[in-house]
């Protein structure tokens, strides 16, 4: 499960300046990778007009072509939202300080009524965006602390903040080690972290956990983990994903990995499936098998991809996870059959980790690593 130790660093003896705070890196000794987070929040995203979806969207490629650019082989990138039911409590507690003359009896009345509907569809998010630097293979033989891996992380993690912010995605802050610590105790259920789900920094075994072939428990509590193993193949307009962010199920944390692939293997897997596709349809032909959509969409897909390479931009390898937390495992069926159609509708297949739910839920933590 959660490996690795958490080290607060000062940001100003790291050329990183305007934070308030200390920076936690997560440091996995065994994959050697650095990681850090931000906590970002965006502006409305699904009520824009399909326009500024777009431009938004153009944005966050620019971001990513950052991050795939040479020298920054070592660094990936992972974002990951924790939504879970939310209460109208502040709601209502606002209206109870405005019980006065300014509010009409009427305007009171269908605010209430509002709350009411609203109650139980209301749903929170906790959006977190986890840069990782790997340390160099000369470098993982030396053990220890990475200073250079850490200068890497620590510049690329300043450049991205600048960048979101000019894209007009709100930074909210660098976490430290409590506010990391805080969101995964969030992931896992709230007081789990702390009950010793996970091993702590003594690096102590977890030994209240339960891992089942159907779930991974801890207490009273069950996880369950999905992997995404088919994307739509389709044309997609730029707010496709919304259903599934805004699934108001029970807490569960959706997690989407990006790994930039160097360019030289772009074009030897370009030329490879190019081979591929043109052998098979060729080979089909000559046996008086028909040639279909399945294999002429294929053959397009890579012509596209070979055009967007040619004209400067980059492939990136991206993996999905969606873990589901719930109190027992009948309502880890039921939210699961209830995810499957929502990921239907919008395209998308997944698979259950089953026998390694507790491999799909460390993918959805805030911390360093990809999906193993």
């Amino acid at each position: 499960m959660w490996r690795g130790e958490l080290v607060n660093i000062d940001p100003g003896d790291h050329g990183i300046d305007g934070l308030g705070n200390s920076i936690a890196i997560h440091r996995d000794a065994r994959h050697h990778t650095y990681a850090a987070t931000l906590r970002v929040h965006g502006h409305d995203f699904s009520l824009a007009q399909p326009g500024h979806q777009d431009q938004q969207l153009d944005q966050w490629a620019t971001i990513l072509e950052h991050l795939a650019a040479p020298q920054r082989a070592n660094v990936t990138i992972h974002w990951t939202q924790h939504s879970r039911p939310h209460t109208t409590a502040a709601h209502e507690r606002w209206l109870a300080r405005h019980q006065t003359a300014t509010l009409t009896a009427s305007a009171r009345h269908h605010y209430a009524e509002l709350l009411a509907v609203d109650a139980a569809a209301a749903t929170s998010h906790d959006t977190l965006l986890t840069i990782t630097a790997h340390a160099p293979p000369g470098l993982r033989r030396t053990g220890g602390w990475h200073e250079e891996t850490v200068e890497l992380l620590c510049q690329e993690l300043d450049q991205l903040r600048h960048r979101l912010t000019a894209a007009g995605v709100t930074v909210v802050d660098v976490l430290d080690d409590a506010a990391i610590e805080s969101a995964i105790e969030e992931r896992l259920g709230r007081g789990l972290a702390k009950a010793g789900a996970f091993a702590q920094r003594s690096g102590r075994p977890d030994r209240t956990s339960t891992s089942m072939w159907t779930h991974f428990g801890v207490g009273s509590v069950v996880h369950r983990s999905y992997e995404i193993i088919g994307w739509p193949r389709y044309e997609l307009a730029a707010s496709w994903m919304t259903e599934l962010l805004h699934w108001n199920g029970p807490p569960h944390t959706i997690a989407i990995h990006l790994q930039p692939v160097p360019r030289s293997e772009s074009h030897r897997r370009i030329r490879r499936d190019a081979a591929k596709i043109e052998t098979d349809s060729t080979d089909r032909a000559a046996r008086g098998f028909h040639v279909g959509a399945q294999h002429r969409r294929a053959a397009e897909a890579v012509h596209q991809r070979e055009e967007e390479l040619v004209a400067g931009h980059s492939e990136f390898r991206y993996s999905g996870v969606i873990a589901i937390t719930a109190q027992t495992e009948r309502e880890l069926d039921i939210a699961g059959r209830e995810l499957e159609q929502v990921a239907a509708s919008i395209g998308i297949e997944f698979r259950p980790f089953h026998g390694q739910h507790a491999a799909g839920l460390q993918a959805v933590l805030p911390v360093g690593g990809t999906v193993r």
